[in-house]
């Protein structure tokens, strides 16, 4: 039976997703089409406020991988706004720190000036990012393959991610990046201000258990 490695991409060190907050759905859903796999559905929206937002998570099948065939890995895509009323030029400067201190290696970035703190972007609202780092522990790391196609609109950074483990790149990473590069922004609803709440009664815990999974991005 071949092994899953399942990591989820996305300039993972740099982002936190935070606890839901109450907020009014859209009325009217998008739906979101599925040719290839034959089926469609409604998107799962919901206007927020929060300063991250885990929006989209999208994945293939698991694939094998190619200098170990018993090790299988999903090729995946995610979208992730956040909160920026600072611009472009802010959000490459705290990744670029956060990517120095985490020794990773860039392959490609279409925005190289503004690697020095305070430089402005060749692109004030667009940044496109090519890069390769460990992920897991020793002896047990996988050298993850990440592009990035980032979009600031209306004090928001939309922030595409495409990844996979480094040896699958060359076979799937054209796909991946049209993908990633599609991301355009539209206007968005925002999310009414939370009520206040008052407190329900203290209840004792249900009689089940559940395992929890905590995913960086």
């Amino acid at each position: 039976m071949r092994n899953k490695i399942i990591y989820f991409t996305g300039l993972a060190i740099l982002t936190a997703v935070y606890a839901a907050q109450p907020a009014s759905a859209p009325a009217t859903p998008s739906t979101l089409d599925f040719p290839t796999y034959g089926f469609r559905i409604n998107s799962l929206e919901m206007p927020t406020t929060q300063d991250v937002s885990a929006a989209l998570q999208m994945s293939w099948p698991q694939m094998p991988m190619p200098r170990n065939k018993n090790l299988t890995f999903a090729p995946n895509v995610n979208v992730v706004i956040l909160n920026n009323d600072k611009g472009m030029a802010d959000y490459i400067d705290n990744q670029r720190l956060s990517m120095r201190m985490s020794g990773i290696s860039i392959v490609a970035d279409d925005n190289a000036d503004a690697a020095k703190p305070g430089s402005k972007p060749a692109k004030p609202d667009q940044w496109n990012l090519e890069y390769i780092a460990p992920v897991g522990t020793p002896p047990n790391v996988t050298a993850m393959h990440w592009y990035v196609h980032a979009v600031f609109s209306k004090s928001r950074v939309y922030v595409a991610t495409g990844g996979m483990p480094d040896e699958m790149w060359t076979l799937y990473s054209d796909k991946i990046k049209d993908c990633v590069n599609s991301l355009e922004t539209t206007e968005p609803i925002v999310a009414a201000p939370t009520p206040a709440m008052i407190p329900a009664p203290a209840v004792a815990p249900a009689a089940s258990s559940a395992s929890s999974k905590s995913t960086a991005h």
